[in-house]
């Protein structure tokens, strides 16, 4: 998670503390993929205790929206990480710890 990222995440709590909000699930397990950095290796997949992941293939339409070293990778393999359901997410993080591309990142667990 990037420094700014933290930032805003420890702003929003620190407002919904102040302003007695109760606080929104849609905050967990929020998950971002790079697209372009993701080999389809399928570790995440496997590695996910929730089933969190799929492999599926990229459609043409993706693979115009990759960068260079994105296209370049889909020679290799048609397939990329997909969130299947993000409601599943326990914010365990260990897609994001056993990403060899670091393309997963996995958002703070707000329970």
């Amino acid at each position: 998670m990037s420094e700014h990222s933290k930032w805003k995440v420890a702003l929003v709590l620190w407002i919904s503390k102040k302003c007695g909000l109760k606080k929104r699930a849609a905050f967990q397990g929020k998950i971002r993929i790079d697209k372009s950095a993701c080999d389809g290796c399928g570790v995440c997949v496997k590695k996910c205790p929730k089933n969190v992941f799929i492999l599926k293939d990229i459609s043409d339409e993706e693979i115009a929206d990759l960068s260079f070293m994105g296209k370049l990778k889909v020679r290799f393999r048609r397939k990329k990480s997909y969130v299947n359901d993000y409601n599943l997410c326990i914010s365990c993080k260990l897609c994001e710890r056993s990403c060899h591309k670091f393309a997963i990142q996995v958002g703070e667990k707000i329970e």
